[in-house]
């Protein structure tokens, strides 16, 4: 029984190492998208400070990601939903 296991990781192993050298691209590309595309996700960040707000604005998220913002004022609500929008589309906002 083990002489067919070790026969069967055996073939496994070569016909990865056949596909790795004909989809080379393919790999290298999976290799670079990869760790881009888990670099994109948004930073689940606790706090943040802006320095173009007047007052404390409290953005809350819920369990499906909707953002709640609390703020003193609209312009600094606006604020706030701007860098929110920004961080999930993942573009950098400034003040």
């Amino acid at each position: 029984m083990k002489p067919v296991v070790w026969g069967a990781l055996g073939l496994g192993a070569l016909l990865l190492a056949v596909l790795a050298i004909k989809n080379r691209m393919m790999i290298l590309m999976l290799a670079i998208v990869i760790p881009k595309l888990r670099a994109s996700i948004p930073r689940l960040e606790r706090t943040a400070s802006l320095e173009c707000l007047d007052k404390q604005v409290n953005i809350t998220f819920d369990q499906f990601g909707i953002p709640t913002i609390n703020a003193q004022s609209r312009l600094d609500a606006i604020r706030g939903l701007g860098y929110v929008s920004a961080r999930d589309r993942l573009f950098q906002w400034t003040c």
